[in-house]
């Protein structure tokens, strides 16, 4: 799990790094979408430490105050730098500007439009907390529920609000919601699940 996560960083790191090489370096260097998918490793590894690690049982207060303090914290301190740059360095931005919405619905972990019509946060990479927050809540709220319900109940709302992102376009606030991302959390939990039953294949 370490090693793939170490993938995942490396990947993400290079595809970045390349982007803004053409967008504020001037160079044209080819970049592959393969890079971005880190992105989604990194949502099947959370998928799959957060199942794995409640295996024995975990009251939904403590596993939410563990995901809290592990994500929150270094979140909060980056999207306050960003914030400050913003003031302070406008120019720093070519089109960003930030008002007290933005900033808010970034500081709770919520998606919204910025003013170049984008959705997103003022930590531009913050997005994917917002998908890893809303998965942490999600599996918090089920694990009020009998074991018999959880995993039925979390893997059908998941699976209801990837159908509905071809029914209707989301508020931005909602789009983590009604999309088919967290299926992917979904998948690193299968995956903890067959390893916890000790599943090999052939």
């Amino acid at each position: 799990v370490q090693g793939l996560r170490a993938i995942a960083a490396g990947m993400v790191l290079l595809y970045h790094a390349c982007f803004f090489a053409n967008s504020v370096g001037g160079y044209a260097i080819a970049i592959s979408n393969a890079g971005a998918a880190g992105v989604d490793l990194f949502f099947i590894l959370s998928g799959f430490i957060i199942t794995y690690v409640t295996r024995n049982g975990s009251g939904p207060v403590d596993f939410l105050a563990r995901r809290l303090i592990r994500i929150a914290p270094l979140y909060w301190f980056y999207t306050l730098i960003t914030t400050a740059i913003l003031l302070l360095m406008p120019q720093a931005f070519a089109n960003l500007k930030l008002d007290l919405g933005y900033f808010l619905s970034s500081w709770f972990f919520l998606l919204s439009t910025n003013n170049t019509g984008s959705v997103g946060t003022v930590l531009g990479v913050g997005w994917t907390i917002c998908y890893e927050f809303y998965f942490y809540l999600l599996f918090g709220l089920f694990l009020c529920l009998p074991k018999r319900f959880f995993h039925l109940g979390m893997w059908s709302l998941l699976a209801l609000g990837a159908a509905a992102q071809w029914v209707f376009t989301p508020p931005a606030f909602a789009s983590v919601a009604i999309s088919a991302l967290p299926l992917e959390f979904l998948a690193g939990c299968l995956l903890a699940k067959a390893f916890i039953r000790q599943w090999r294949l052939p």
